[in-house]
């Protein structure tokens, strides 16, 4: 395990150079050169990291749907049990979770397609996008390569985040790269200073009739002073050389606050946040107004509508294009199940049900069917009905009646 690990880290941490951004030159106005914080250095900071894996995981507990042109779910096509099992180390979660995963950071998520000699695929290989290396042919398309073999475009399942030249998604390490590293500047600055207690330097003098302290001298104080600058040994004195006497008010206390080292952490887990699309509240950076429940339900609602959402769209048309046919494509639409997100919602979820049979959508059977429930065996299972409030309308005029006093 130690191996298959160090030679991970190994590809993550220089392998993804090799992964270019075809056509992003043109907008940058030079080459594109690595992000000073790379993927090991930004998951380490807690607020990526955390927008990160909420995408991910998130998108992975979407269920995936085959509907017929008339919404109805198709189990028997070959796509459903390929979505189901990709591979035989993934499930559908891990999977496009991982491949959600790639995308948020290197904003390429990538696999390779294995079909029978018919043409017809029977799983995907995922592989992490620092293994691909991408190049332009002479219209300006991307052509794939995995750990230097050449893949042909039609059994390469990619699937990119927002691109600027609709081929080849921007990494987020790339778009977030002035943000990930004072970010990472500021986590090492504090770091430093509460390792220090939250002291600065001082001085010491010597008398004028002293003479010199040896080197050797200086190189003992220095020992002692550093041991006792530590925050365990507060409140402790130490003995110094003959003669030496520390300046006045040498020991200052620093207030973070003042320095805007706080501040600065706390801005920063915003702008990451922004880049990658998530509310901060999500990853636990809330205030006061944003930890109320209607407030959380709004941001939640956000995270669905343009982040999760558009992803969904994208991944279920590239399903679409790369792995059904021409035929299929007509009558057959992959889809993700956004219904999914209520599951840990009761109170949202069984409210959707009781508008749902007000309007007379669903069944009492239908309901425990989505619930995972036996079905009932009384007819009234299956009754679609609507509640007395609801009063079928006419199209004739109405007439003025008077009202009983």
């Amino acid at each position: 395990m130690a191996t298959i690990i160090g030679q991970w880290y190994s590809r993550i941490k220089g392998g993804w150079k090799t992964v270019g951004v075809p056509g992003l030159a043109a907008f940058d106005g030079g080459d594109v050169t690595l992000p000073a914080v790379g993927p090991i250095g930004a998951l380490r900071l807690s607020a990526y990291y955390a927008c990160t894996r909420l995408i991910a995981e998130t998108m992975g507990v979407l269920d995936f749907e085959l509907k017929d042109r008339q919404n109805n779910i198709v189990k028997e096509h070959d796509l459903y049990g390929v979505m189901q099992q990709p591979n035989q180390w993934q499930t559908q979660d891990q999977f496009v979770s991982a491949i959600q995963g790639n995308a948020s950071m290197f904003g390429n998520g990538l696999g390779i397609i294995k079909r029978y000699s018919n043409g017809n695929p029977y799983g995907i290989e995922f592989h992490s996008t620092d293994r691909w290396q991408i190049n332009e042919d002479t219209e300006g398309r991307p052509t794939f390569n995995y750990d230097g073999e050449p893949v042909p475009y039609e059994n390469v399942f990619h699937v990119p985040g927002f691109s600027i030249n609709g081929y080849w998604g921007i990494p987020a390490l790339l778009a977030g790269a002035d943000v990930l590293r004072t970010q990472k500047s500021s986590n090492d600055v504090a770091q430093k200073t509460f390792a220090s207690g939250l002291k600065v330097g001082g001085f010491f003098k010597l008398p004028p009739d002293k003479t010199y302290p040896k080197d050797e001298q200086l190189d003992r104080f220095d020992a002692r002073l550093a041991e006792y600058s530590r925050p365990g040994a507060a409140n402790k004195w130490m003995m110094l050389l003959p003669g030496m006497e520390p300046v006045a008010n040498t020991q200052y206390k620093i207030d973070p606050m003042t320095a805007e080292l706080l501040q600065s952490r706390y801005f920063g887990v915003e702008e990451i946040c922004r880049v990658l699309g998530v509310p901060p509240p999500l990853v636990g950076h809330s205030d006061k107004a944003s930890s109320w429940a209607s407030s959380l339900s709004s941001l939640n609602q956000f995270l669905v509508d343009y982040t999760l959402l558009p992803r969904a769209n994208r991944m279920e048309n590239i399903i679409a294009n790369k792995l059904l046919s021409k035929k299929d494509q007509a009558r057959l639409k992959p889809s993700f199940n956004m219904d999914s997100l209520l599951r840990g919602d009761l109170t949202a979820r069984w409210n959707a049900y009781k508008v749902a049979r007000t309007v007379n959508v669903f069944s009492p059977n239908d309901v425990l069917t989505m619930e995972g429930r036996p079905k009932r065996t009384d007819p009234g299972g299956d009754d679609y009905s609507v509640e007395t409030s609801v009063v079928q309308t006419s199209n004739t005029e109405p007439t003025n009646k008077e009202v009983p006093a």
